[in-house]
C-alpha cells in the first residue's frame, strides 16, 4: 500500500490508515479482521501496533520496519480474541519506538441471540439397531423434545408403523417406540416430530434411520470329503455281497 501525503512528517511516524474489524458479533464468536498502519514520516524505521481489549485488559502487539509512505497490514486471526457477552471496545495504538503517534477505539456491538421459538419439536435420543437378521424382531425408539418456550401438542411418527401424541411443556419429551419383523432387505425408516399449530400438523424435525439386513454365514461342506465318504460306503456294501 502506498500512502500519498501533502507534507511528510520528519523522522519516523506511525499512522492508522485502515481498520477492518466487525461492527457486530454474537457472544463467543471469534473477532477477525485487520488494521493497516503506515509510516508517514521521512525516514525508514520500526513501526508497532498495540491492540488492547478493554473488557479484559489484554494487550497484543505487531511490528514491522517500513520505508516512508509505506504501510503494513496486521491481521487479527481466528482463535485469538473471542467476543465477550457485552459490547467489545478495542483500543488501537500506532507507535514508533515508544512514542504513540496515533490512537483509535473500535467498538463491536453485541449481537443479540435470536429468541427461542414459541414451541418447536426436535428429535432426540434415537435408538435403533444398525443391522438385523431376516425375520428378527426389531425394536427401536426416539423422543420428541419441545425446545420452544411455550406449551404445545406434539406427535412423533415412524412411517406408518407407530405414532404417539402428547402435549409438552418447554423442555419435556415424548417417547415413540416401535417393533416390527425384519424382512429380507434393508429397511429405511423416516422419523418425524410434528407440532399442532391449531389447524394442521407441522413437521418441525425429520430424520432418516437405515437398518441393514444381516445375512449369517453358512458353513460349506467340502466336496472331496463328501465324495470320499460315499466311496467308502459303497466299498463296504460290496464287501458284504
Amino acid at each position: 500500500m502506498t500512502i500519498k501525503l501533502k507534507t511528510a512528517a520528519p523522522g519516523v511516524k506511525a499512522q492508522i490508515v485502515e481498520v477492518s474489524l466487525p461492527s457486530e458479533l454474537a457472544a463467543g464468536a471469534w473477532i477477525t479482521g485487520y488494521i493497516s498502519v503506515a509510516n508517514v514520516g521521512t525516514s525508514r524505521g520500526l513501526i508497532r501496533l498495540y491492540l488492547t481489549t478493554l473488557w479484559d485488559g489484554k494487550k497484543y502487539r505487531g511490528e514491522a520496519t517500513l520505508d516512508p509512505n509505506k504501510a503494513v497490514r496486521f491481521d487479527v486471526p481466528e482463535g485469538l480474541i473471542k467476543m465477550p457477552e457485552q459490547d467489545a471496545e478495542i483500543k488501537l495504538e500506532a507507535c514508533h519506538d515508544d512514542t504513540v503517534d496515533d490512537t483509535r477505539t473500535h467498538t463491536i456491538k453485541l449481537k443479540e441471540a435470536a429468541p427461542p421459538p414459541a414451541a418447536k419439536g426436535q428429535i432426540v435420543e434415537v435408538k435403533f439397531p444398525e443391522a438385523a437378521k431376516p425375520l428378527e424382531t426389531v425394536s427401536g425408539s426416539f423422543a420428541v423434545k419441545n425446545i420452544g418456550k411455550t406449551e404445545a401438542k406434539f406427535k412423533g411418527t415412524v412411517d406408518d408403523l407407530a405414532a404417539e401424541e402428547k402435549t409438552l411443556a418447554p423442555g419435556e419429551t415424548l417417547t415413540v417406540s416401535v417393533k416390527f419383523r425384519m424382512g429380507y432387505k434393508d429397511v429405511a425408516l423416516t422419523l418425524k416430530a410434528l407440532r399442532w399449530d391449531g389447524k394442521d400438523w407441522v413437521v418441525d424435525d425429520e430424520k432418516k434411520v437405515n437398518i441393514l439386513l444381516s445375512v449369517p454365514i453358512v458353513p460349506i461342506v467340502v466336496g472331496t470329503v463328501v465324495v470320499g465318504a460315499l466311496v467308502g460306503a459303497a466299498a463296504l456294501r460290496r464287501g458284504k455281497s
